[in-house]
Parts: C-alpha cells; structure tokens; sequence
C-alpha cells in the first residue's frame, strides 16, 4: 500500500537516525522530504547517485536509500513512487488519455505500461515547451504512432487568445484587465462582476475564478461572498492545526503539560466545541484566578480525565484523548461546521494510527509533540461541499470550458511563481546532475512549466475572461504580471460598480444622507423607503456614527462620555487612596 503522511514522516526519522548524525532528527527529516520526493518522482538510480563524487549528493542518495528500504520492511510505498511502481507490474488495455499535458518521466512510464492496442494520447507540441518534444521522441522510439489533430475552431475566444500568446494574431474581444488598489477591493470588484452575471441568469457552474494563489484568496474570497450573498466553493486544503477543533487541541495540550493554568484552561473550557464554563462559574474563576487541577476541581469542573503521570505508553495516550473527544462531546458540538465534522474524523485515523506504533513510555512533553506534528501533517478540504462558483488553481481547469474566468493575481511574483532554489540540491546541482544522467526538474523546466500552465489557461474560456491584480499587497507595490504584457493587455476601468451587500448599502447611505430625505421622495414610495430604512438599521447605525463623531468635536460630554447626571454626595463617600 502507500504510505500515509504520517508513517512517512516517521519512516524518514528513522533513516536520518541511521544516515545523518544530528540531534534535530525532525528538522532534518522535513528538510530532505521534497527533495526525495523529486528523487522518487524522477525515477534516478539511487545506487548509482550515492557514488557521487559530491559529498552532499552522497549524503542524499543514502538517506533516499535508507528511507526506501523502511518503506519496503513494512510493504509501503512512498506516494511519490506509486506511478513507477504501477508500471512495474499491470495489465494493457485500450485506453484515451486527457489531462496529461505536460507529462512527468513517471507519467509518461504508467502511459506506456498500461496502453494497449488502439490507445491515445492527447500531447500538445507547443515550441516554448520542448519538454513534449522530447516526450514524443521517446513515445516513438516506444513504437507510439503520431497523428495530427483536426485544427481548432479559430472563431472560439480560447483559440484566439492561444493566437494572440503567439504573437499571430491580435487581441481578440471579451478580454479585459482590472486593476484595483488592494487585494480585498479586487475580490470585492470580482465577486460584484459574478454576481451581476448571475442576475442575468449565468449559471454558476459556467463561471470560474482562477488565481495561481489560492490559499491567499481563498479564506477573504470566502467571508465576501457571504456578505454578497454568493456561493462560492474552494477546493484547496488546509492543515487540521488551522481548525477550531486543531485550536482547541492545542490548547488541551497546553493545560496538559502546563498542569492547568488559569488563562489557557479558561479559554479550554470557554471554546465553542466545548461550552463547559457556565456563567456563574465563570464569575467564581475570575475573581479567584484558580491554578492547579485542585483549584478548578473545587469551583465545580471535573478535570479528572486531563489528570495524567508524567510517562505512558503511546497507546495510553490516544486511547485517553479520544475518551476526552468523547466525553467532551466534541463530535456533537462540531456539527455546526463541516469542516469540523471532517477534521474531526480525520483527526481520529490519525490517533488510530498512532496507536499502532508499539514503543516505549513517552513523555507529556515527547507526545505533545507528536501530536502537533499529526495536527501540522493532516489535512481536509478548506470547504467541504459541492456547488457555487468554483475557485481553482491553474492547472486543475486545464483542458476544460468555462463560459466566463476570471484570472485573479495577475502580478510579477504571484504568475508566475517565483522560482526558489532547492536548499539541499540546488539549481546548479541539478544541472550537473541531469549531465551525469539524473533526470532532475531544472530551472528552466520550470519556468517552461509556469509558461504552458498559463497558456493551457488561455483556451479554457469560451464568452469571456478578466485578468485582475492589486496595485498593493501587504503594503508592497505590485507589478503586472509579464503574461499580461506579452498579451498586450492594458487596465480597463472597471467603471461604477453596483452595491452587491447590505452592508455597501448601508454605507452609501451614510456617506450621502440626502438620498434618505423624504421630500425628495413621492407619497407612493415613501412607507416603502420607510420600510426599507428599518430594514437596513438605518436609524440605530446613524444615531451610533453622531456619538463617535461628537467625541472628536469640542462639545460639552454627554452621556456617552461618562456624564450621567447622577448627582452624588462626597462627603459621604469613602473613596480609595487612588
């Protein structure tokens, strides 16, 4: 079988004990994984690279050995290695490949070992990506046949705009580019564009945002489409660690080592998964600030289950905080959410799993570790569901139709990516290697890479696509992305923007109180506008800007200032020596 993240992580701790001397086992463990990984995907003789002259290389090729041959004692493979080792041993049939359109080594190895008689292969052979020149010459030498494809329909807005990236065409229509001060304004402008769409009666699953970025514009994406009333749905994953129950965990660990502080146990006790601080109680705590297991036990709190010796085994251990999750009812306080309902199950495979490690006693300390490792490794879906205007990377839509997409993130340093250097093997490394007959991922493959993500992107829409990115983020000024340029595209203005929320609603209003006068309003309308000034809490809103307005005025206090026209007698006040 494969290996979950969890026993690979531990099977590489174990080869780095056996390879490298080094007191930060796990550190060194997290920083060669995705350089094995590479090694793995690209298929390099392991054997072969460790006898390098390169003492670095060495050091690498024994530890990816060493790693591998864990695997092998306990009958796992490393995700990484899955395509290569399916090839190895499988059965042909008939089959027609789509997606596949910048095929890896490993790719291309499970292609040629499960294609039977009659199968296609749908490979684009663009020239600024010889990559898939070089696939197609070993297709051929594999005894692949190539035949033309029928030429496209050049009316179609992918085509055209495929056209225009190849500076054979100009640009077509239905492509603009907006530019917006900040991140938020551009998603706000955005979301308002998908909803007007929407109004016209455009089906969401016939709108698509794309962004090379999505864990930058997924969460703010998320909280403005609910105040624009707009379903949207993201398809990335996020770390269990960055969940309600993830936080709360933490903070359970916390008052485990800690033997029960105040502050951290009153936030434990105080969570939404947990609701186990009534009022009252809460009042007693705060005038008491208990520490110690004592100290809460006398306010009334059964703590009993966190009362844990300072060792146990590891099996102890999950066994007692999966019977907390339980007495806890932290499965039933979590069914409000989703995610927390996912990552609550996903938590509990990955104790189960724990569990099944036989070692020695471990430390409070030692398993709090751990834990977090588990909380920092899981991970679920950001947003589970179906349905909505979808937010996608790149290359998850490459090869479909979509009728509008909008491109968000269209600056220098988000498309394209930079390219970062690999600490452990770097650019000039791999150069050398892919010399010696190391097919590593180079600098240049992924620059190529980034490139044709892009322009498959090009053919995906088939009415419209905006381009979009922030003059500013975080601060830092924003340059336009070199795609846009070479498309000759320039910013568009975007034009007055209808309000798609209540709460611009409200704003508007409160910037220009004229449109709320009545005398410009017939009799007809005027209980409607009423209404609608109730409905929008126009008066309460109003009323609460004057009195944070007055406080910067030079006007006598009132009562919002602490004037409360009490009188009270002095002389028969015992007041502090402050």
């Amino acid at each position: 079988g494969v290996a979950s993240g969890l026993l690979s992580r531990r099977l590489l701790q174990n080869a780095v004990r056996e390879v490298i001397h080094t007191q930060d086992i796990a550190g060194t463990a997290q920083a060669f994984l995705a350089t094995i990984k590479d090694l793995f995907r690209s298929g390099s003789d392991l054997v072969k690279l460790q006898e390098n002259i390169e003492p670095r290389v060495q050091q690498l090729g024994r530890l990816a050995l060493a790693y591998q041959n864990q695997l092998r004692r306990v009958k796992r493979l490393d995700a990484a290695e899955l395509y290569w080792q399916s090839a190895a041993d499988c059965e042909r049939q008939t089959y027609i490949f789509y997606g596949y359109f910048a095929p890896s080594r490993d790719e291309l190895a499970l292609i040629e070992a499960i294609a039977g008689e009659n199968s296609v292969l749908l490979l684009p052979t663009r020239d600024f990506y010889p990559q898939n020149h070089q696939a197609l010459i070993w297709l051929q030498s594999q005894g692949w046949e190539l035949r033309s494809t029928p030429g496209s329909d050049t009316a179609s807005l992918g085509v055209q705009l495929q056209q225009c990236w190849q500076q054979t065409a100009p640009l077509p229509a239905g492509v603009k580019l907006n530019l917006f001060p900040s991140l938020e304004a551009e998603i706000r402008g955005v979301l308002t564009q998908v909803k007007v769409l929407q109004t016209q009666g455009v089906a969401a699953q016939d709108i698509v945002l794309v962004t090379r970025e999505e864990q930058l514009y997924g969460e703010i994406l998320r909280d403005i489409a609910w105040e624009y009333d707009v379903s949207v749905q993201v398809s990335y994953e996020i770390p269990v660690e960055q969940t309600r129950l993830g936080a709360w965990l933490k903070l359970l660990l916390e008052v485990i080592r800690d033997s029960f502080p105040f502050e951290a146990t009153a936030k434990l006790l105080s969570h939404p998964l947990v609701k186990q601080m009534p009022p009252e109680i809460w009042t007693k705590a705060r005038a008491s600030h208990p520490q110690g297991l004592t100290a809460w036990q006398d306010l009334g709190i059964d703590l009993s289950l966190l009362d844990f010796q300072q060792r146990h085994s590891r099996e102890f251990w999950v066994n007692r905080l999966l019977d907390i999750l339980s007495a806890w009812e932290i499965l039933e306080n979590a069914k409000t959410w989703a995610r927390e309902v996912v990552a609550y199950y996903r938590l509990q495979s990955g104790l189960k799993e724990l569990a099944q490690s036989k070692e020695q006693q471990l430390s409070k300390r030692v398993f709090s570790q751990e834990i977090s490792e588990i909380l920092s490794l899981m991970t679920i879906p950001a947003q589970p569901g179906r349905g909505g205007v979808e937010l996608h990377c790149l290359t998850s839509i490459s090869g479909t139709n979509y009728a509008h997409v909008f491109l968000l993130g269209c600056a220098e340093g988000i498309l394209p990516t930079a390219i970062a250097d690999d600490p452990l093997l770097d650019f000039q490394s791999r150069k050398q290697l892919l010399k010696q007959g190391f097919p590593l991922t180079t600098a240049v493959d992924l620059a190529a890479k980034e490139t044709f993500d892009f322009y498959s992107l090009l053919g995906v829409p088939t009415h419209s696509i905006t381009f979009s990115y922030p003059e500013l983020r975080e601060r830092n000024p924003c340059l336009p992305s070199p795609y846009l340029s070479r498309l000759g595209l320039k910013p568009a203005a975007t034009g007055q923007l209808p309000l798609a929320s209540v709460e611009q609603v409200r704003q508007l209003y409160l910037r220009q109180p004229s449109l709320l006068d009545s005398s410009l309003i017939g009799d007809r309308h005027r209980e409607k506008h009423a209404r609608k000034r109730e409905t929008l809490l126009i008066p309460e809103i109003t009323h609460a800007l004057q009195v944070e307005s007055n406080r910067e005025r030079a006007i006598a206090p009132d009562q919002y200032d602490g004037v409360i026209s009490i009188g009270i007698a002095p002389q028969q006040i015992v007041f502090s020596a402050s």
